[in-house]
């Protein structure tokens, strides 16, 4: 007597059952075993499929795998790799190196689009021509670092400490650098359009001819800073202090100079918020 195909008894899908049962079924249940093969069949070929496009398709983590693992030996083994490695494109954007301790370390030109470096230590860190765009280094320690042409675009920056750091050539157009620490950087031009340097200690910095058109610098400290040929159009100064600044040739046409101070500030050939040219 043959065994009919239930619900109750439906044979467990796998290769093993099936073979097992194959010499009791009628044609009806070896139609529907058929059906169950195939099924079998082409779930195993996607699930092969699906392996092979795992292991071969490129993924952020893949790319990246290999340097991260490097940056866990530190930074000595991760500045010697790239030394070995100087033309390898490196893309970390998007992580999070939040209070990591990275001092020293050479990422010159790496991309760190919005990587997250809140509270991080980069210390003396190499980040020339690297793409720090929209960025987190919020209360980061940025002592001494190299940041020269860098791309810090809508970067955070608040809070942190640049002291003598060199952002020459950087740019910054509408980076948050309230409260930040930039006492005597450079930041020979410099692109600070439309920045946020409310509150920021700029004491005895080097902006000889940055870009701080728009530039928030309400109770901004400035105080012995070069600003030579500095372009302050537009710039909100409030209450900032310009004591002892040389601000030879600087454009401050159309800026809120209401209550800054510029006792002893060098004012030689400055284009006044009036238009005039100071004698």
């Amino acid at each position: 007597m043959t065994r009919k195909l239930t619900p109750k008894r439906r044979i467990k899908p796998t290769l093993k059952a099936i073979a097992q049962n194959a010499s009791y079924l009628n044609r009806d249940a070896l139609l529907e075993l058929q059906t169950i093969i195939k099924q079998l069949l082409e779930a195993s070929v996607r699930e092969e499929a699906g392996a092979i496009v795992k292991e071969t398709q490129p993924t952020i983590t893949e790319e990246i795998v290999e340097p991260l693992a490097l940056l866990k030996q530190g930074v000595d083994v991760w500045n010697e790799w790239r030394e070995q490695h100087p033309g390898t494109n490196l893309d970390f954007k998007g992580v999070d190196f939040s209070g990591v301790t990275l001092e020293l370390i050479n990422l010159s030109g790496v991309n760190l689009e919005l990587v997250n470096l809140s509270g991080a230590d980069l210390r003396g860190a190499f980040l020339q021509s690297a793409n720090l765009r929209g960025a987190n280094l919020y209360m980061a320690d940025l002592l001494w670092v190299n940041l020269q042409g860098a791309n810090l675009q809508g970067t955070n920056l608040q809070g942190v400490d640049l002291y003598k750091a060199n952002l020459s050539n950087a740019n910054l157009f509408e980076a948050n650098l309230m409260q930040a620490n930039i006492r005597r950087a450079k930041l020979l031009q410099a692109n600070l359009e439309a920045a946020n340097l409310v509150e920021a200690d700029l004491l005895e910095a080097n902006l000889m001819q940055a870009n701080l058109s728009n530039a928030d610098l309400h109770k901004a400290n400035l105080e012995s800073a070069n600003l030579i040929e500095v372009n302050l159009e537009g710039a909100n100064l409030l209450e900032a202090n310009f004591s002892k600044a040389n601000l030879r040739r600087a454009k401050l046409t159309q800026t809120n100079f209401h209550k800054a101070n510029s006792n002893a500030a060098i004012l030689k050939g400055a284009i006044m918020p009036n238009g005039i040219v100071y004698g």
